[in-house]
């Protein structure tokens, strides 16, 4: 048996496939495209997670740098330390150091210290200042004790003049 509609049944059947290979190659594109996205996706976390990583090092590293340098700045504060100016050579040597483990491309993350360690040299310049005026008025009250001192003697030593 011969169909007599072979060309309408050729006409179907073509354009079925070509609808069927429509449909399976655009299936196909959406699953790659998928896998791409995911594998994307996955590749930026796995960064991120490298970089919380990189940061959590990096503040592990930091916090007890950052907690010598201001005890050192509290020795400075209090005197315990005999010379000042090795003191704040250190001090800053030691805020380089930590400048240069921050780094520029962190200094985000750590703007925090980046802050404190800015603001470090006016901290010293501050407390130098603050040092050089305790050591003034301890000079003056020695000043005052002594003037005092020598004005009872020369009171007395008046008094036994006059009685004489």
């Amino acid at each position: 048996m011969i169909a007599l509609n072979k060309a309408e049944i050729r006409s179907t059947s073509i354009r079925f496939w070509t609808l069927f290979g429509t449909l399976l190659l655009s299936t196909l594109v959406i699953i790659y495209f998928f896998i791409w996205a995911a594998q994307k996706e996955s590749e930026d976390y796995i960064a991120q997670i490298q970089a919380n990583r990189s940061a959590m090092n990096k503040q592990i590293a930091l916090q007890p740098k950052i907690d010598s340098l201001y005890k050192l700045m509290r020795d400075l504060e209090k005197n315990d330390q005999y010379n000042y100016i090795f003191l704040e050579a250190y001090i800053r040597e030691q805020r380089a150091g930590i400048k240069q483990l921050i780094g520029t491309d962190s200094a985000t993350r750590f703007s925090g210290y980046s802050k404190l360690i800015a603001r470090l040299d006016e901290q010293i310049m501050l407390q130098d200042t603050i040092i050089k005026l305790r050591t003034q008025v301890e000079d003056l009250r020695d000043e005052i004790e002594h003037c005092k001192t020598r004005s009872k003697s020369i009171s007395k030593s008046l008094i036994r003049t006059s009685r004489q």
